[in-house]
């Protein structure tokens, strides 16, 4: 079933994108063995997913953040690169001023403090908060 959500995440469709993207959210908060292996597998592809949209504003993007966010924060510990996180933090920082978009934002604020992944921006960004 791991391997199956994962495969999911590599979808070109978006109906079939948001369901695996939600459906791998839901499987870190489970104990599973297979978990430990494909979770950086899963954190990784979110990553891909997000950069290859270069914005924040389709559906996909919006739960792709979220399901990262739980990932990171409920999950067994992941590694994420700082380049990484610094990317996710340049692309969430418009969005601290949109409304619409200001739930995911914080979302994945509290998962990566949560965390305790540093970065300097992310000082730059509680600032702005």
């Amino acid at each position: 079933m791991v391997v199956v959500v994962g495969n999911t995440l590599y979808s070109i469709s978006a109906p079939v994108l948001l369901v695996g993207l939600r459906a791998a959210a839901g499987l870190s908060k489970c104990p599973l063995k297979a978990l430990n292996k494909s979770l950086p597998v899963y954190v990784k592809q979110i990553l891909d997913i997000i950069q290859q949209a270069g914005n924040t504003e389709s559906e996909v993007i919006q739960v792709s953040f979220k399901s990262l966010a739980t990932i990171l924060r409920d999950g067994p510990p992941v590694q994420v690169k700082e380049k990484d996180l610094v990317y996710l933090l340049e692309l969430l920082s418009p969005d601290l001023k949109d409304p619409k978009h200001q739930a995911s934002v914080f979302t994945m604020l509290r998962a990566i403090v949560a965390r305790k992944f540093v970065v300097p921006e992310i000082y730059d960004l509680m600032d702005k908060v």
